[in-house]
Formats: C-alpha cells, structure tokens, sequence
C-alpha cells in the first residue's frame, strides 16, 4: 500500500495536470487532445488519422454548451461552439494535404481563441506570417502544421492575451 501511494505521489508530481472550473472547458479540453493530435500529424507532413480525429472533434463540439462557459467569456466563446463544428465538419470531408492544412487553419482560429481567453497554460498560440494563421501546440519548439517539414520551424509565439480581446486568430 505504501508502494502505491509512493508511485501515485510520483506520477502527481511529474505529470501536468490542468483542472477546469467549468464544464465548457472540460468539453473543450477534449477537444484540444484531438487537435493536438492533428497539429503534431500536419507538421511531420502526414495525414493518415485525421479524418477520424476530425469527426471525433465534431462529435465533442456538439456538446458544447456556452451555458456552462465561465460569464465574464461568454460573449468571446459564442461563436466557438459553431466555429468548431463547421471546422471539423469540413476537416472530416478533405482528403487532400492542401484541405487538410487549409481546413486547419479554421479549426485552430476558435481553439486558439480559447486558449488565450483562459484555456491550459500547459499549449502554447503560435502565428505563422507565412500562412496568415495561428495553431496550438504543447512543444516550444515551433512546429507548423501548415507548411510542414519544409518550413517546420516558421512561426512566432504568440504571447497569451487573457485581457486583450481585441486580439484576432
């Protein structure tokens, strides 16, 4: 018994772990587990999955209710929910590369949104100049979906703006 509480204790202590106030965040975590999925895949220049990580996005977005988003967001987030089902939706339906990066970038404009209004603080907001988009990785070494192996490494971090709303993904 004392074993298990020991690598219980271990596991807590080295392994992050974001806890949410509310149910419209927890259901948005779900989410981004997927998306990140997504990011890491696009980046390496490879495809195979997203299609089904898109419709599981889709299927998660659907229960996305702005009832249970925290208030002082609420205006910010109403459009999320749509945003994140449209998106996926139309990820779920490409099958090229192009697509694919392109339908991305539609799906990475809510999510980022909610990352700097007050989601984890364990991703980060990356902007690529070239591609006129923003994504969401965990890594702080930049890795751009949207032109992959060829330009892994173009993009800037965006610094979390929890106060500004005026920023735009």
């Amino acid at each position: 018994m004392k074993t298990l509480r020991t690598i219980l204790l271990a596991i807590m202590l080295f392994v992050p772990i974001t806890v949410f106030a509310n149910a419209f965040d927890m259901q948005m975590n779900v989410i981004l587990v997927d998306y990140l999925k997504i990011q890491e895949s696009l980046a390496l220049d490879q495809t195979a999955g997203i299609q089904g990580l898109a419709k599981s996005i889709h299927e998660a977005s659907k229960k996305l209710n702005l009832k249970d988003a925290p208030k002082n967001f609420g205006d910010h987030y109403k459009n999320v929910p749509t945003q994140v089902q449209e998106a996926s939706l139309k990820l779920t339906q490409s099958t090229s590369i192009q697509d694919i990066r392109e339908g991305f970038k539609n799906l990475s404009r809510p999510i980022a949104n909610w990352i700097e209004m007050g989601g984890p603080k364990d991703v980060n907001v990356y902007f690529c100049s070239m591609a006129k988009a923003s994504w969401v990785q965990k890594s702080k070494q930049v890795a751009n979906p949207y032109y992959g192996q060829k330009m892994l490494a173009c993009g800037e971090l965006v610094e979390h703006k929890q106060a500004n709303h005026d920023h735009q993904h």
